[in-house]
């Protein structure tokens, strides 16, 4: 029975390091981190491709009542061909509790194109080439 209880807490830490695990970083900005949940990564029956980031503030810049340590989780739909995003979800989080006033959800994006050097090309390319290696047969 001791060894149940001794066993128990190194399993829940353990899950928990795996659930975290799933976000990885892939770009940063001036305020901002970014990291794309690889376990969300999917591909539309449309073709396109959806993937969960987090936009972590490292920065304060903005007087939008979130602050560093302060998330967004964002849901972008990507078309890989044509290089354009755009937002299906955008779920705000302060002091790690949602924030249901700023935040939406949509079934339609208005796909934009990804400007060369911008944060909107880091969302395709990381996006893309996600699905890339996640659709990789062995």
């Amino acid at each position: 029975m001791k060894r149940i209880f001794f066993v128990l807490p190194f399993a829940l830490i353990a899950t928990k390091e795996l659930y975290a695990a799933s976000w990885l970083p892939v770009f940063s900005s001036d305020t901002d981190r970014y990291y794309i949940n690889i376990e969300s990564v999917k591909k539309t029956s449309y073709g396109m491709v959806n993937a969960w980031f987090k936009k972590e503030i490292v920065k304060d810049t903005v007087k939008d009542g979130q602050t560093i340590g302060d998330y967004t989780l964002l849901m972008y739909q990507v078309d890989c061909e044509q290089r354009k995003y755009g937002v299906l979800s955008a779920q705000a989080y302060k002091n790690n509790k949602h924030m249901p006033n700023s935040s939406f959800t949509s079934s339609y994006s208005e796909m934009t194109p990804a400007v060369p050097e911008s944060i909107g090309e880091g969302v395709v390319d990381k996006s893309c080439k996600a699905w890339e290696m996640l659709s990789v047969k062995y």
